[in-house]
């Protein structure tokens, strides 16, 4: 198997994850019990990040979307949201 940069870099993000929910668990107010789900739209160019943001805020509950760039942002909150 050879050496796959970006699954290296998500990994690292996830061991970070981790280690940030062990955190966020010390402290409450940072993420409250109880707290209302979001639909969230983010747009961000490194895949990598973009997976490690969904994959943490999905699993707490939240919907996520993740688009490459503000055009594709704009783009999708229109066909969610039609004006």
């Amino acid at each position: 198997m050879s050496f796959d940069p970006f699954r290296a870099k998500v990994e690292k993000c996830c061991r970070l994850r981790q280690s940030n929910r062990a955190v966020l668990n010390e402290f409450p107010f940072v993420s409250p019990l109880g707290q209302k789900k979001m639909r969230l739209l983010i747009a961000e160019d490194d895949r990598a990040l973009g997976l490690f943001l969904q994959h943490g805020l999905e699993g707490d509950g939240n919907r996520v979307r993740v688009v490459r760039d503000g055009a594709e942002a704009v783009e999708a909150f229109r066909a969610e949201y039609p004006i």
